[in-house]
């Protein structure tokens, strides 16, 4: 109890700023690996000498019994025939009409319908996972720019095992069924196609491990006993049998190199929990700033 109530004080008083306090979500947004199993020696101990509990465990969730229930049935039903080992997907956002000039400042892997921020780090991101599954002569194909549509991601999710989206992810907090993760626009259109919460609910999907590597992907109306109404839940529903999601605003650099990590582990060690916990250690100890920069990503799923 110490060590959670520490870490979640270290956590706002740090800088997560970008938490809604009043939000209905804010209370289920922080994350478990980032809790404390013991008391700093000292009140100056850097972020990376912390005693976190990823550094001790690896840590997934589910958001209910009934849920986890339909995923186990849809993985026994399922024949699994994969045609891509993986399939990364990069919008970028520098070419369409929608796009402000770049705010690398910034950074945030989140945006409106009116404002996306080119993600300068996300092609490296989606380029380096690819060129690691060629090397174990793994098939594998990538959609950058205006290549990664709503429309390839669905054929995607229906024929991959992996499949890494590095985008803009939002939530709406009036809305929150038209939150959703941010394609390149249509050919028959110069505006940003939006996958909604409301839409994912409709797909099918036989994939093993979806990536949603941008901002607030797991964030949606919480319902007590069930979790949050996220896109996420959608994708369970659709058939995914796990996700990675963010649960608030996360950064460009640092979602790219976790990503990175996270499928170089996966190539060692078959449990994603494990590779996730993996990947989250080595970004703590390359930096030095606070636990919002590793601990936004988190595994639903075994």
């Amino acid at each position: 109890m110490l060590g959670q109530i520490y870490s979640a004080k270290r956590l706002y008083q740090e800088g997560i700023h970008y938490f809604n306090k009043s939000a209905e979500y804010s209370k289920n947004s922080i994350p478990f690996e980032a809790l404390l199993y013991s008391k700093p020696a000292r009140s100056n101990t850097p972020y990376n000498q912390l005693s976190y509990l990823i550094t001790q465990y690896s840590i997934s969730y589910h958001y209910s019994t009934t849920l986890w229930l339909h995923t186990m049935k849809s993985v026994q039903d399922q024949q699994q025939n994969y045609q891509n080992s993986f399939v990364g997907f990069a919008p970028i956002y520098n070419n369409t009409a929608t796009v402000t000039p770049p705010r690398i400042a910034v950074g945030m892997r989140s945006g409106n319908t009116n404002n996306y921020a080119t993600l300068i780090h996300s092609e490296k991101e989606v380029s380096v996972v690819e060129q690691l599954f060629k090397h174990h002569t793994l098939q594998s194909q990538l959609f950058l720019h205006q290549e990664a549509t709503k429309k390839s991601f669905k054929q995607a999710i229906s024929s991959s095992k992996y499949v890494l989206f590095a985008g803009h992810g939002f939530y709406d907090k009036e809305q929150p069924e038209w939150s959703g993760i941010v394609f390149s626009p249509n050919k028959d259109s110069d505006k940003s196609d939006v996958l909604s919460v409301q839409e994912s609910y409709t797909l099918r999907t036989t994939v093993d491990l979806l990536v949603l590597s941008c901002c607030e992907s797991g964030v949606g109306k919480h319902i007590e006993g069930e979790g949050n109404l996220s896109i996420v839940r959608g994708f369970l529903y659709a058939g995914a049998k796990n996700i990675v999601c963010s649960l608030f605003k996360v950064y460009d650099k640092s979602s790219s190199e976790l990503s990175q990590y996270f499928f170089n582990e996966l190539t060692q060690h078959s449990n994603y929990a494990t590779a996730l916990q993996m990947a989250k250690k080595q970004l703590i100890a390359s930096n030095t700033s606070t636990p919002k920069l590793w601990s936004g990503l988190i595994l639903i799923g075994k």
